[in-house]
């Protein structure tokens, strides 16, 4: 949580994360109870928290490494252009801290994995198969299981709170290749003379990183009690809300959405600006950060007060 505070609000750390070397890695070696043992191997417990141990870590770097390429303004480059040359080491960096991240997801054990076109779909272990959950009697595939769109649908309730551990997971990966991406968002928008082929392919690859993320997605959306931090994910839902809303406005961004983004990118586009506004209208009678971003939306979107 205090990484989080850091990377969004640029919060001074508590020098807490000085001891990381120190404390090392967990090795899960403490005995368990015997329910305590059940959950945690049909939930895959300490792989979750493991994982998410070394993207926390990437993502620490990852801001490290953008302030001081970005500060000399490389990418996003002024009046004064910087040399063609010095542009490209700054594209070449945000690739390969890419590169990076793409190595940490393909590094997961099998049971955490997904595909960008199934970034919805899970697997549990077979302890936590349970036909009586699902409506109307129709149970998916043994193991595999998925988040659903459809908020109206009565949530289903995993033990464990394993789609809580999935959701945050997955949603965290696409968040830091959000922001690694979101330096060509700001170029285009500032610098649109100075756009070339490269930047492009860098929107596109910000724009699909802002898309469908799980923890939005039923039943995940559902337990928001027991997501930490909401205010994180609520202002950057409403920063993909307003970036998709410019793709519609800004002429240059409205051309990378029409011929690079795929042709399904308009109905994900919509499910997406859905899910994020439900989000926040959700929680704006209880959150004030969801409540400030509510009177944003309220300016560019028609929204529909009641719940």
């Amino acid at each position: 949580m205090e990484t989080l505070l850091h990377l969004e609000l640029d919060l001074p750390t508590t020098g807490l994360e000085k001891f990381e070397d120190l404390v090392g890695l967990p090795d899960f070696s403490d005995p368990y109870s015997e329910e305590d043992y059940v959950g945690n191997q049909s939930t895959h417990y300490q792989e979750h928290f493991a994982s998410q141990i070394v993207l926390r870590r990437l993502s620490v770097e990852f801001n490290k490494t953008l302030n001081t390429v970005l500060s000399s303004d490389n990418l996003n480059s002024s009046h004064l252009a910087p040399p063609e040359a010095t542009r490209g080491h700054a594209v070449s960096t945000i690739k390969q801290l890419s590169m990076q991240l793409e190595q940490w997801r393909g590094m997961l054990p099998l049971n955490l994995r997904w595909q960008d076109e199934e970034r919805g779909v899970f697997h549990l272990g077979d302890e936590l198969y349970d036909p009586s959950v699902y409506a109307h009697g129709v149970a998916p595939q043994l193991g595999t299981f998925s988040f659903t769109t459809n908020l109206d649908m009565a949530p289903v309730n995993y033990p464990f709170a394993a789609d809580i551990q999935i959701a945050i997971l997955r949603s965290r990966y696409y968040y830091v290749k959000y922001i690694l991406y979101r330096p060509f968002l700001y170029k285009a928008l500032h610098h649109p003379e100075d756009f070339g082929q490269e930047d492009a392919e860098g929107v596109v690859e910000c724009l699909q990183a802002g898309l469908q993320w799980p923890i939005t997605m039923s039943p995940a959306s559902r337990h928001k009690r027991l997501i930490p931090c909401l205010f994180f994910w609520s202002q950057n839902f409403l920063s993909i809300l307003v970036i998709l809303r410019l793709t519609e406005r800004v002429p240059l961004l409205a051309r990378i959405r029409a011929n690079m983004m795929g042709p399904r990118f308009n109905e994900q586009a919509r499910e997406t600006i859905a899910l994020y506004i439900d989000w926040i209208r959700d929680l704006k009678d209880v959150d004030s950060t969801a409540l400030w971003c509510w009177t944003v939306l309220h300016e560019i979107y028609p929204l529909d007060d009641e719940a």
